[in-house]
């Protein structure tokens, strides 16, 4: 992640819409972690409860900085009220690292190679050579990844990303929805 305030995006349950209640997201320091579980019950550097499927990690007193290199567990988790009491409805727990300085390609420090960032980098890498300028830079796939027609794990993307920026892969077209 090269951005100090990044956008956090999730979808409803399921895609329905279910009336009542809240999200909570929750960003933990994950350095050190054994697990998933372990890292998303540390000290919060920020929490925030919201209606809204998306939140941006603020740059003001409500939230400790996130430190460069530092890597974080973020989760959400919606309080559905239910004709029996609250209803807890995690989603499973993710990750992300903030670059170091010297991982910001547009530093004026050393410059990395493609299969040394993640895939944030890497589609702001890609978006600047198709000429898109920096309109992908922060953006974070979510949902389903479709390559050639058919479904990819999230982690293949990294991979599929470095191969583009190699040279490796040509590409003929892109959509994103």
């Amino acid at each position: 992640m090269t951005t100090r305030n990044p956008r956090f995006q999730w979808s409803t349950d399921a895609g329905r819409a279910l009336a009542g209640g809240n999200y909570r997201i929750r960003v933990v320091p994950a350095d050190g972690s054994v697990s998933a579980e372990d890292a998303i019950q540390g000290f919060a550097t920020w929490e925030q409860q919201t209606t809204a499927t998306t939140e941006v990690y603020p740059g003001a007193a409500s939230a400790i900085p996130l430190q460069p290199g530092s890597t974080y567990a973020w989760q959400v988790v919606r309080e559905l009220l239910t004709s029996t009491g609250t209803e807890l409805l995690a989603n499973p727990i993710y990750w992300f690292r903030m670059a170091a300085a010297t991982d910001d390609p547009t530093s004026t420090g050393r410059r990395v190679a493609a299969g040394d960032v993640g895939p944030t980098v890497q589609l702001n890498r890609l978006g600047q050579a198709l000429g898109l300028g920096n309109q992908l830079d922060g953006f974070r796939p979510t949902g389903q990844i479709i390559v050639d027609g058919r479904p990819i794990a999230a982690e293949l993307l990294e991979k599929l990303l470095q191969a583009l920026l190699a040279g490796d892969i040509a590409v003929r077209s892109i959509t994103v929805r």
